[in-house]
């Protein structure tokens, strides 16, 4: 009986025995944080011994130690140690008849790298590249990690993915090119080996590279249902530390925001435009765009604000009193459509891509009346250009049941400016319900980045992070400001107050060039 009862105590662990391992992020060659308490950590059986020896791989190395613990029972051990610069040491760690142990290992500064394609710049396409290559064996004591790419929407991963590289002929052409001139100077200045933890991704925004807690902290709910809507439209995805009712959740943020954004718009600017369906409006100071478009669409580098458009069209005595189609085509990003001053149609911020939706508003019968007809479109933009969008054949009106009957509406339009609203306030725009229009995968979405190649690295020491990115999120600087605030204030919250975070931007990306 004893025997039995023995054996059902020990069901467990021996169900859940993993092999004593090194978590990925400690390999051979790998580069540890001097100076400051890291972890050494890895898996194991719970509940178990295991040991920890730290020893010189040379007489210079002045660290020669054993730590002894267990093993949690989420199978996980772990040593903190506080060690100098210098190596290579040799981490063996033994757990009954079981002995592991890495070997290079070196200890000094250890920087991650990231941000989109300036980062991943490669070293063998610099102008002097073959050359920097070709002498990159007198420097072993700088090592990359470089982490390829992958996305992760659903979850931090656990494990990095990648291996550590000593530098050499062999290793250099496909670093980070920044990467390595940071590496070099760093190893120049301060004589102390040099660890660079690579993990970037070209032609992304900066919310890729945020994790959760991070939006949070932004008060961005509207950013995590977003992901929280996207997952629930894949099959069996763990929603696990996800907001619920996502799609309900949404609807009710949108119509809040939109209040928040429109009233930032100045008193006297909205009195003014409040007759501007008027059919009989005088359009002095209305200006003209182009007068007849064939292919293109009518955009307008307006302001993040309130823009009005205007045309006329002719409408025949055979269509008097006849439902009409008014087809607008795309309109960037909101608007509200009035035939002779009477509203006939609208799209909001509620609707799926309103950016790209297509407009097709019915005309009653009783509205339709021989003669010149206004058409007047009250548009709104929290982003980016704005105007009608078409294309251009999308444009036109005619009878409901004989659209083939129809007039181009290509011709006489005039725009102008209502007011201006608080860029700020729209760079805050919510998602549309449904998930977004980019698959659970795409590298584009927020804290897939983080998630997968910057999360594995939460158990590990860093001195800091150098990041080049930004030319993605060209024209979003209000929320770019905030969410870079808030994606180093996250990165401090994991790697220690003292996490340094270095930053390279093209100030002049888009800039106006005449010629």
């Amino acid at each position: 009986m004893k025997k039995r009862l023995a054996l059902l105590l020990a069901l467990p662990i021996l169900l859940f025995a993993e092999p004593l391992a090194f978590h990925k992020n400690f390999q051979d060659h790998a580069v540890l944080q001097r100076n400051k308490k890291i972890s050494i950590s890895g898996i194991g059986t719970p509940g178990a011994k295991v040991t920890l020896a730290i020893t010189p791989e040379n007489s210079s190395y002045p660290i020669n130690k054993q730590l002894t613990g267990r093993v949690s029972q989420k199978g996980e051990w772990t040593f903190a140690v506080t060690l100098p610069a210098g190596g290579p040491i040799t981490l063996a760690a033994r757990s009954g008849d079981e002995e592991i142990a890495l070997h290079d290992i070196l200890v000094g500064e250890v920087w991650f790298c990231s941000g989109q394609s300036n980062m991943a710049f490669q070293l063998s396409w610099v102008a002097d590249g073959a050359y920097l290559v070709s002498q990159a064996g007198t420097l072993p004591h700088i090592r990359f990690f470089h982490t390829p790419n992958f996305t992760s929407l659903e979850a931090e991963q656990k494990e990095p993915r990648g291996e550590w590289k000593v530098l050499s002929p062999k290793t250099a052409p496909n670093v980070s090119a920044v990467g390595y001139f940071f590496a070099r100077q760093l190893a120049r200045d301060l004589h102390v080996p040099v660890g660079i933890v690579h993990a970037s991704w070209g032609g992304v925004p900066l919310r890729t590279f945020m994790p959760r807690e991070g939006f949070q902290k932004l008060g961005r709910e509207d950013i995590l249902l977003d992901i929280a809507a996207t997952l629930a439209n894949v099959k069996q995805a763990d929603l696990t530390g996800l907001p619920s009712n996502a799609q309900e959740r949404l609807k009710e943020i949108i119509p809040k925001w939109q209040d928040k954004f429109l009233a930032t718009e100045k008193k006297e600017d909205r009195e003014a435009a409040r007759d501007w369906m008027n059919p009989a409006l005088d359009e002095t100071g209305w200006t003209a765009l182009a007068s007849k478009v064939e292919e293109t669409s009518f955009m307008t580098k307006a302001p993040i604000g309130i823009e009005w458009f205007r045309t006329s069209v002719e409408i025949p005595a055979e269509w008097s009193g006849r439902e009409l189609l008014l087809s607008l085509g795309a309109i960037d990003e909101v608007d509200t459509t009035y035939f002779n001053g009477v509203k006939v149609g609208s799209t909001g911020f509620e609707v799926k891509d309103f950016w790209e939706h297509p407009r097709k508003y019915a005309i009653p019968a009783e509205l339709v009346k021989q003669g010149k007809a206004v058409i007047a479109i009250r548009e709104i933009n929290s982003f980016g250009a704005s105007g009608l969008f078409g294309p251009a054949d999308a444009w036109f009106i005619a009878p409901k049941d004989e659209p083939e009957k129809r007039i181009p509406l290509n011709t006489g339009w005039r725009h102008r400016i209502e007011g201006l609203l608080d860029r700020s306030v729209g760079s805050q725009r919510p998602p549309t319900p449904g998930g977004s229009t980019l698959p659970a995968t795409h590298h584009c979405q927020p804290t897939t980045l983080f998630n997968a190649m910057m999360a594995p690295w939460r158990r590990y020491a860093f001195r800091g992070e150098i990041w080049y990115q930004g030319e993605y999120d060209c024209g979003r600087e209000e929320e770019y400001f905030l969410h870079q605030q808030a994606m180093v204030a996250s990165r401090r919250a994991i790697w220690g107050k003292d996490y340094a975070f270095l930053w390279c931007q093209i100030s002049g990306f888009e800039r106006h060039c005449p010629n």
